[in-house]
């Protein structure tokens, strides 16, 4: 026998052929069940949410609901859809399938809005130094759910899990520095910064081929005018 409410009329006759006469009702107590129990949701900021949820009872489904109705709605199908743009975080949803008898099962659900890729910008507070001197660093992240990881690469063989910290460079050179910062969802955002270290005269004197001879023969070349001139006056 299906679930719901039944009215049974049950009569029967004595001896003295006196009717007995007597109502039961069976109330449909049994709440409704999933077919597919509802699960966590993710999807790119920007884009749409739709999810279907299905619950099953014998006598039938009157409605599904949902706690969010700010964010979502949900119609007589069970399909979830957004009302809103949502925006990067989490959203807890409880979820409702109320039968007739208002007997119902509820189930809850993380949906998360994630970015397409996070926004890295690495700090500095100096992008030319002389070896051995440290720079401090950090960095800027948006876009992402925390926690998030960090991977420093300094291409000078050294690397770093740190969200800040600070870093000597011993050799004269140059130094792309790459950072990428991964949320807890893989979404992953990579930044690089050009670091110079050089010393004082690599600073001062310019960097042209022979320039040092250059330099020795334009001095003798005045010293020479200049000796010159000045016999031409003792004369």
């Amino acid at each position: 026998m299906d679930s719901g409410s039944y009215y049974i009329k049950i009569y029967g006759t004595n001896w003295a052929n006196d009717y007995n006469l007597k109502w039961t009702t069976n109330q449909d107590n049994t709440p409704p069940l999933w077919v597919q129990a509802p699960e966590d949701q993710q999807l790119i900021v920007g884009t749409d949410f739709s999810y279907d949820v299905d619950a099953g009872d014998p006598s039938g489904i009157k409605e599904y609901q949902v706690n969010d109705t700010t964010n979502f709605m949900v119609d007589s199908n069970g399909l979830i859809e957004n009302k809103t743009i949502l925006d990067i975080r989490f959203y807890f949803l409880t979820i409702r399938a109320i039968d007739f008898y208002d007997n119902e099962i509820s189930a809850e659900i993380r949906v998360v809005v994630h970015a397409l890729e996070l926004n890295v910008l690495i700090v500095v507070n100096s992008t030319t130094i002389q070896p051995g001197e440290y720079i401090s660093f950090s960095c800027q992240v948006s876009g992402q759910i925390n926690p998030c990881s960090y991977n420093w690469n300094f291409k000078d063989g050294q690397f770093s899990s740190l969200e800040s910290l600070i870093h000597q460079f011993n050799n004269i050179g140059h130094y792309n520095v790459t950072l990428e910062v991964i949320d807890q969802y893989g979404v992953i955002g990579v930044h690089n910064m050009l670091i110079v270290v050089e010393s004082d005269s690599d600073s001062e004197t310019p960097n042209i081929p022979g320039y040092e001879l250059i330099l020795l023969l334009s001095i003798l070349s005045i010293t020479s005018l200049l000796i010159a001139f000045k016999k031409k006056l003792n004369v």
